[in-house]
């Protein structure tokens, strides 16, 4: 928050922006774990569940979703949030493959190429982000 609050106070005194107003409704908090090559996104999960056992007792209300590839059946994206509507979320922890995840999002495969060119370790990421609803 306390980074949130200084990002927003340096906005505010630039000139453009001096007399707008600047309010936070989500704060995002990225991770990145380097897998090594002999695993996949699919090798962690039963860490997943173990997980989602942990999110289901501790927050009955919410939810833990998986989304999976429908041909192989391996989880791509694992959702835990303290609402059973992911949209209406306070907060949320999505862990995903980030290669994967780059792949569904690109136009063709020269970008994909100059993906994985630039981000040689791209394949080895598993993406874990925290997200937070800021109620004001």
């Amino acid at each position: 928050m306390e980074v949130n609050e200084h990002f927003c106070r340096k906005l505010k005194e630039h000139y453009l922006l001096r007399n707008s107003y600047i309010s936070l409704e989500r704060v995002d908090i990225p991770f990145t774990y380097y897998k090594n090559a002999q695993h996949d996104f699919h090798s962690f999960l039963n860490i997943y569940m173990i997980l989602g056992e942990v999110h289901a007792k501790k927050r009955p209300n919410g939810i833990e979703k998986s989304y999976n590839d429908l041909l192989t059946k391996k989880s791509e994206t694992i959702t835990y949030a303290d609402s059973k509507t992911i949209s209406a979320y306070n907060s949320k922890v999505t862990i995903y493959n980030q290669y994967e995840n780059i792949k569904t999002k690109v136009a063709d495969e020269d970008e994909l190429k100059f993906y994985i060119d630039n981000f040689s370790d791209l394949k080895d990421r598993i993406r874990i982000e925290f997200s937070k609803r800021i109620i004001s």
